[in-house]
């Protein structure tokens, strides 16, 4: 009788411990921060921000144009387990707008370049042009403008991870330095240019904000417009290569992962130098252009090749 009291209690305890370890939630293995950042060029300011404290990660791989990105399955996942997304916003990501307009996405996506003076175009260059194409979303090519983004992000990660504030805070203000530095190095690159000529040719208009602070023109684009998608028309090609000739421009600065056929043709048409650069990415990991400081470094000397 003993025994069999002692072997019910034994089950009774077992029964217990199992109701018990059933109620308890499983440990996180990981419990950093998850965020995303649309861009390459996004994600190295984020993450250099971050540090090993948060996971980051791009939902563009390098070498993807964020005017034409196509978001896949996977990507959409992505997109709904991000504690944060980071956004340059300015229409860059018109792409992605159906998937980070969504309602249970949008609350937790941050515009970087809100706080910032956008540069417009005007209706008679695009007469069928929605709002978005009127803005220029190149704002990164200033990196005053990335200094505003750093603050953005500064607040958010604080808001967000308290914990952690005083890493992000020390990480921030050390990049903010940085990018100082990245404007005074610039700014002296520069300074061998002579001023008549300082007109730049590109594949499409992104020099916007490099120009308008380092006191450049844009002087003109194969592409119209802010998107690299569009195409230019026989007469806006001719116009180009009368205002190359007229302007004496020395040479064309292409995208490196743009389509080169067109402006190799007019180059070879106006025997002028083709320069290329990075545009709206970084290059793959240990590559040229694989920091926003390198990105920006890297374009600095291909603007100054391609106007001496």
């Amino acid at each position: 009788m003993y025994h069999k009291i002692l072997f019910l209690l034994i089950i009774i305890i077992c029964l217990l411990f199992l109701i018990n370890c059933s109620d308890k939630k499983p440990e996180l293995k990981n419990d950093k921060l998850s965020i995303l950042a649309t861009t390459t060029i996004i994600a190295d300011v984020v993450n250099t921000i971050c540090g090993d404290i948060a996971d980051v990660e791009s939902l563009l791989p390098p070498g993807a144009s964020p005017h034409s990105f196509e978001a896949i399955p996977n990507d959409v996942i992505k997109i709904a387990q991000a504690d944060i997304i980071f956004i340059n916003g300015g229409g860059l990501e018109r792409s992605l707008d159906k998937l980070i307009n969504k309602p249970d996405v949008k609350f937790k996506t941050i515009s970087l370049s809100e706080k910032i003076d956008f540069l417009h175009t005007t209706n008679s260059e695009h007469s069928d042009a929605h709002d978005d194409d009127l803005i220029d979303p190149h704002v990164w090519m200033d990196p005053n403008n990335v200094i505003i983004w750093v603050n953005t992000i500064e607040r958010i990660l604080c808001a967000k991870d308290s914990a952690h504030c005083d890493h992000y805070k020390e990480n921030a203000d050390i990049y903010r330095g940085k990018l100082k530095e990245l404007d005074i190095w610039i700014t002296e690159q520069l300074k061998s240019i002579n001023e008549s000529n300082r007109k730049i040719v590109t594949d499409h208009r992104m020099l916007g904000y490099f120009g308008s602070h380092y006191g450049l023109e844009q002087a003109g684009t194969i592409v119209p417009g802010f998107s690299s998608l569009a195409e230019p028309s026989a007469r806006e090609i001719a116009q180009l290569e009368d205002e190359i000739k007229k302007l004496n421009i020395k040479a064309i600065l292409v995208g490196i992962n743009m389509n080169q056929a067109l402006a190799e043709r007019i180059a070879q048409d106006r025997s002028i130098k083709l320069i290329r650069f990075y545009t709206g990415s970084l290059s793959e990991k240990g590559g040229p252009a694989d920091t926003y400081l390198k990105y920006m470094q890297f374009n600095t000397l291909a603007i100054v090749e391609a106007l001496k």
